[in-house]
C-alpha cells in the first residue's frame, strides 16, 4: 500500500514487549470522526438543533461531522510534528527528520493554517464537491477552529505553513482530504452550505461552540487504546471505517 498517508503517525509510545508502538495518522482521525458520530447518534436534541440551523438531514449532518471530525489532526501531517520521533520517521519514511523544521508551535494550530493558507487556496473544496465561494471559505473557518481547537482552546489564527511542513506533507494532506471526502461526505452532506442559505455563517459561529466540544470529548475518547487499539500497518480506509464505528458505539 503505496498511500503516502500511511507514512504518518498520529499516535505514539515508547514499545513495550513488541507491541504496536504508533497508530497510523489516517486511523487516528477516523477513530475520533467515529466516536463523534457515535455520540451525535446519542445526542437527539444536540444533533436536532444542528440540523434545523443547517436546514439538513440528520443523515446529511452525521456525514459532514465525519469529514470534518476526521480533519482535527491535519496538522500532524507536519514534519515539524513527525520530527518528534525520529525513529517513526525512519520506519516510516525511511529518511532522517528535516533539522529545518522545529515543532515550536502547537499541531492545533498547524492544522488550521495549513486548512486556511493552503489547502483552501489550493481549491480543496472544489475538488471535493463543496461551494467554493467567500462567504462558504468563511464559514468553514469556523468548523476548522473548533475541530482543530480539540485541546481545549482556539488555535492561533495565523502562521507560516511553509515553517513547518515540507512540500510532501502538504500534497499528502491535500490527498488525503480528497480521500476523506470520497469516504465520509455524501452529495447531500457536500450541499450542506447551500442549503443552509444565507445564515450559514452565522449557523456556523453559533454550531463551532458546540462542534469543539463534541470533539474535545470525541479525540479523547478516540485516543484511548482499550478501544483502538494502534495500528502500525496500512489498510483499505473503508475497512478500518467500518471497524472504526463498531469501537466507537462501544466506546
Amino acid at each position: 500500500e503505496s498511500k503516502s498517508y500511511y507514512r504518518y503517525w498520529g499516535k505514539a509510545q515508547p514499545s513495550e514487549d513488541g507491541l504496536a508502538e504508533f497508530h497510523l495518522l489516517p486511523f487516528h482521525c477516523l477513530d475520533v470522526a467515529a466516536v463523534g458520530v457515535a455520540y451525535l447518534k446519542q445526542s437527539s436534541s444536540l444533533l436536532k438543533s444542528c440540523c434545523q440551523l443547517l436546514n439538513c438531514t440528520e443523515q446529511a449532518f452525521l456525514k459532514w461531522s465525519a469529514f470534518l471530525l476526521a480533519l482535527h489532526d491535519l496538522g500532524k501531517f507536519s514534519e515539524a510534528f513527525q520530527s518528534q520521533r525520529p525513529d517513526l520517521i525512519l520506519e516510516l519514511q525511511n529518511r532522517a527528520p528535516n533539522p529545518g523544521k522545529q515543532y515550536n508551535e502547537r499541531h492545533d494550530s498547524l492544522g488550521f493554517w495549513l486548512w486556511d493558507n493552503d489547502l483552501v487556496d489550493d481549491g480543496v473544496l472544489l475538488k471535493i464537491g463543496i461551494d467554493d465561494t467567500r462567504k462558504t471559505r468563511r464559514a468553514l473557518k469556523c468548523w476548522l477552529l473548533a475541530v482543530t481547537g480539540h485541546h481545549g482552546m482556539p488555535p492561533k489564527s495565523t502562521g507560516t505553513v511553509d515553517f513547518f511542513f515540507l512540500r510532501e506533507d502538504k500534497q499528502t494532506a491535500h490527498d488525503f482530504v480528497q480521500v476523506l471526502a470520497e469516504l465520509l461526505l455524501t452529495e447531500e452532506a457536500k450541499r450542506i452550505p447551500i442549503q443552509a442559505g444565507a445564515d450559514f455563517e452565522w449557523s456556523s459561529k453559533t454550531l463551532s461552540w458546540w462542534f469543539a466540544g463534541v470533539t474535545v470529548l470525541a479525540d479523547w475518547l478516540g485516543s484511548n487504546t482499550q478501544f483502538f487499539p494502534y495500528r502500525e500497518q496500512p489498510e483499505e480506509l473503508a475497512e478500518y471505517w467500518a471497524y472504526a464505528q463498531r469501537q466507537a458505539d462501544k466506546a
